[in-house]
C-alpha cells in the first residue's frame, strides 16, 4: 500500500509500473531518474477501500492520467467522492503543463474541497508570468535546484505568485538564497512557510509577504541578512 522515498530512484531500465494510485501511496521522487519509464498501467481496485483516505498523486503519475486521458474521466472523478483529500502534484516546467492545470481547475469546481493543487516548481530564475493570479495552487515546493524565486529577472516586476488567493503553504530548500520582491503579495490564505535546513536564504524583497492575513508565524533563518520594506504589512495574524 506504500511506495517508499526514492524506492526505484535510477532504475534506468524500468519502463512500465502497473499500479492503482488511489489505494497504493507513492511518494514524488519514488521514481526519480527512471530514464525509460514512460507507460504507467492503471487498475481500478474496489473504490470502498479509499473511503475517508487522503491520496498524493506525484507529479509523475499526475502527467501519465493526462496523457491516457484518463483525468476528468470515468476511472479518476468517481472515486474522488470517496475521498477525504486528494492532492494532485504538477511539476513546472513540464511540456503539458497549462493544459494539465486547466483540468484540473475543471476537477476542483466538481469536488472544491476535497482537490489539493501542488506545484513542484524546478524551472530557472527567470521572470515567469504562469502562476500570477492563479487561483487553483494550494501548496509550492522549490525543487532544491533552484535558487530564487521567478521574479528575480526584474526587481520591479509583478510578484510571480501575487494574488494566488488559494496558496496555503509553501516550502523553502536549503539551495534558496533570495525571496524576490512582490513573491507572495495578497496570498490571503498562505498559513505556512517552511525553511529546509540548513537554510542559505540572504534576502527576503520587499512587499514579499504584503497582506498574507492568515500567517500565524514564521521562522525566519539565522542566514537572512536583508528584509524589504512592508514585508509583512498587513499580516493580520502573524504574531510570531
Amino acid at each position: 500500500t506504500h511506495i517508499g522515498e526514492n524506492c526505484f530512484k535510477g532504475c534506468s531500465k524500468l519502463s512500465q509500473v502497473t499500479i492503482d494510485p488511489f489505494y497504493t501511496q507513492v511518494r514524488g521522487n519514488s521514481f526519480n531518474n527512471c530514464s525509460s519509464l514512460n507507460n504507467f498501467i492503471f487498475l481500478n481496485e474496489n473504490q470502498t477501500s479509499n473511503s475517508n483516505r487522503k491520496v498524493f498523486i506525484p507529479y509523475i503519475i499526475t502527467e501519465n492520467f493526462y496523457k491516457q486521458n484518463i483525468l476528468n474521466s470515468s476511472y479518476f472523478t468517481p472515486r474522488i467522492k470517496n475521498l477525504s483529500e486528494i492532492e494532485i502534484e504538477i511539476k513546472y516546467p513540464s511540456t503539458n503543463f497549462s493544459n494539465i492545470i486547466d483540468m484540473v481547475k475543471s476537477i476542483k469546481q466538481l469536488h472544491t474541497s476535497k482537490v489539493k493543487t501542488s506545484i513542484l516548481y524546478s524551472g530557472m530564475e527567470t521572470v515567469d508570468k504562469q502562476f500570477f493570479k492563479n487561483d487553483v495552487i494550494n501548496y509550492v515546493v522549490f525543487d532544491s535546484t533552484v535558487k530564487e524565486t521567478p521574479n528575480d529577472g526584474d526587481n520591479n516586476s509583478d510578484g510571480s505568485f501575487q494574488y494566488c488567493f488559494s496558496l496555503e503553504k509553501v516550502t523553502v530548500p536549503s539551495s534558496f538564497i533570495k525571496i524576490g520582491n512582490n513573491t507572495f503579495n495578497c496570498c490571503m490564505q498562505l498559513k505556512q512557510i517552511s525553511f529546509v535546513n540548513p537554510s542559505s536564504l540572504h534576502q527576503i524583497g520587499q512587499y514579499a509577504f504584503y497582506d498574507c492575513r492568515s500567517l500565524m508565524q514564521i521562522t525566519i533563518p539565522s542566514s537572512v541578512t536583508s528584509i524589504g520594506k512592508y514585508t509583512f504589512y498587513n499580516c493580520q495574524s502573524l504574531t510570531q
